[in-house]
C-alpha cells in the first residue's frame, strides 16, 4: 500500500487539551508514520476576539505537523455543530497538505464544515467513534436528570430537555433560565417551548430549533463516512440503535504503556490513584465518598487532574476530601502517566457515564495496576471481576468501598490480581487496523 497524508481531524490536541480523544490522536499519527504515511492534526482553537475564522501558522509538536482553524466567538448553539464558516479553511488546509484520506476523530469543533470540504475534494472520510456525540449534543447519554439515555426521542423533547439545563449552568444569574429548567418545570418546558419558538426571542427560537434539528442534521452529514472503528461493542450499538448504517468495525484502542513487572509495594496502605477529568461525569466525588465508609489508615487516594478546569467541583472535592488520606497532584503530562501507575495500587474509574475504553483504563491494564470501575459497558468490556479488577455499582459509594476494603485486607489477592492485568494491544497495532480499513474501502 503506497504511503497516505492523513488529514486527522478532532476537537483539541495537546498543548490545548490532553483528553482521552488527543492522546489517542497522537499515539495514532505516531504509529501511522511509523509505517511510512504523513498525520496532519487538523483542530479548531477557539478565539472569541475573531469575528471571521482563520487559519494559524503550521505548528510541530513531538515530529507531528498540526494545522489549526481559528474559530470565531460562537453565535448561538447551531455553530456548535454546523458553522459553514470554517469551509474555506478546512478546504484550504486539506488542499494545502494534499491529503488523501480525512479521519475523523472527534468532529465537535469542526462540525459540518469538515464533512463539506471533504466532499468538496473528493475526499474519502473515515471516522473513530469516541463517544456518543454523533447522536447525543452532550456526548455521554445522561439526560438531564443524570440518567441514562438511549438516545434522542422522535420530537427531540429529550434533547431541548438537555440543553435547558446545560444553557442555565453555563448562566447561573438567569432567573429565567433557572425556572424553566429546574427538574419541576423541565419537562413542560421541553414540550412547549418548541411550540413557541416564532414567539420567543430569536435567539432563543434559534437555539431551540437547532437543538431540535441536530440530531437530523448530523444525520445526513455522518452518511458520507465511508467507514468507522467503534472501539466498544457497547458503543457500536448504540450507533446502529439510532439508525446509523456505515460500515463499522469494533476495534479495541491501542495503548503505548511500559509493560514491565510492576516493583514492589513499599506501604502498608493501599495505594489509590484516579487520574482523568475533574468533573461530576468522572465520577472523582465517588471515590471520596466510599473513602468516608473505611477504617482510618488503611488507604492513600491520589486524584489526579486539573482542578482549574471546573472550579465548583474542585472545590467541593477538596472539601469531602478533609480529614482523608487524599492528595490533588494536579494533571499528569502523557508521558508521566506510567510512574504514576507503577506507583499505584489500584485505579478506581467511577465513571457515571457510559464511556468508551477510556485510553486511562486500558494504560492502567497494561502496566498490570488492576482497575476497580463503575458497571458501565464502556469499561466492563475490559475489565473481568476477580481477573484484572472489580466492577461495583455505578454511584454506589458503599459497594465501591467494599471492594477497596477487600483488596486492602487480603493482599495475596492483590497481588494475584496485580500478576494476572494486562493489556497488549499497543498503537502499532491501531495503525495496522487503520491501514486494513483503509484498504479494504478502497484506499491505496
Amino acid at each position: 500500500m503506497r504511503p497516505l497524508t492523513i488529514a486527522l481531524c478532532l476537537h483539541g490536541y495537546f498543548p490545548d487539551q490532553f483528553f482521552g480523544t488527543a492522546v489517542y490522536a497522537r499515539q495514532l499519527a505516531e504509529a501511522l508514520q511509523r509505517r511510512g504515511n504523513r498525520v496532519v492534526i487538523v483542530v479548531p482553537r477557539f478565539d472569541a476576539s475573531l469575528d471571521h475564522p482563520r487559519l494559524s501558522e503550521p505548528e510541530w509538536l513531538g515530529g507531528i505537523e498540526i494545522r489549526r482553524i481559528l474559530r470565531p466567538r460562537m453565535r448561538g448553539m447551531r455553530d456548535t455543530f454546523d458553522d459553514p464558516r470554517l469551509m474555506p479553511q478546512l478546504r484550504e488546509t486539506f488542499s494545502a497538505i494534499g491529503a488523501d484520506i480525512v479521519h475523523l476523530a472527534h468532529f465537535l469543533g469542526l462540525g459540518t464544515a469538515l464533512f463539506a470540504a471533504a466532499k468538496s475534494l473528493n475526499l474519502p472520510i473515515f471516522a473513530t467513534l469516541t463517544d456518543f456525540h454523533g447522536f447525543c449534543q452532550r456526548g455521554t447519554l445522561l439526560n438531564s436528570w443524570g440518567l441514562s439515555c438511549k438516545g434522542p426521542n422522535r420530537w427531540r423533547t429529550n434533547c431541548v430537555s438537555c440543553g435547558l439545563r446545560d444553557y442555565a449552568d453555563e448562566q447561573p444569574n438567569s432567573w429565567t433560565l433557572a425556572y424553566l429548567a429546574s427538574w419541576f418545570a423541565r419537562p413542560t418546558s421541553a414540550i412547549a417551548l418548541p411550540l413557541l419558538t416564532e414567539v420567543l426571542p430569536r435567539q432563543s427560537g434559534d437555539d431551540i430549533r437547532a437543538l431540535r434539528q441536530r440530531p437530523a442534521r448530523l444525520f445526513d452529514e455522518f452518511t458520507a463516512i465511508r467507514a468507522a472503528i467503534a472501539p466498544t461493542r457497547h458503543l457500536h450499538d448504540a450507533y446502529r440503535r439510532n439508525g446509523f448504517a456505515m460500515p463499522m468495525d469494533v476495534q479495541s484502542f491501542g495503548i503505548d504503556a511500559d509493560r514491565s513487572a510492576k516493583p514492589p509495594r513499599r506501604s502498608d496502605r493501599l495505594r489509590i490513584g484516579f487520574i482523568g477529568q475533574i468533573g461530576k461525569h468522572k465520577g472523582s466525588h465517588i471515590l471520596l465518598a466510599a473513602a468516608r465508609h473505611l477504617p482510618v489508615g488503611r488507604v492513600a487516594i491520589r486524584i489526579w487532574g486539573d482542578m482549574d478546569r471546573n472550579p465548583p467541583y474542585a472545590a467541593s472535592l477538596r472539601s469531602a476530601a478533609w480529614g482523608l488520606d487524599v492528595a490533588f497532584p494536579g494533571p499528569l503530562a502523557l508521558e508521566e502517566i506510567d510512574a504514576a501507575l507503577r506507583e499505584t495500587d489500584v485505579l478506581v474509574l467511577p465513571s457515571l457515564w457510559a464511556e468508551n475504553a477510556p485510553l486511562v483504563l486500558l494504560q492502567a491494564l497494561a502496566t498490570h495496576t488492576p482497575c476497580l470501575v463503575s458497571d458501565q459497558p464502556g469499561m466492563t468490556e475490559f475489565v473481568r471481576n476477580g481477573v484484572n479488577g472489580y466492577a461495583f455499582p455505578t454511584g454506589n459509594a458503599r459497594a465501591l468501598a467494599a471492594r477497596i476494603r477487600h483488596l486492602a485486607d487480603d493482599r495475596a489477592h492483590l497481588a494475584k490480581l496485580t500478576a494476572q492485568t494486562a493489556y497488549e494491544r499497543s498503537s502499532d497495532d491501531m495503525a495496522a487496523d487503520a491501514m486494513e480499513l483503509y484498504s479494504r474501502y478502497g484506499i491505496g
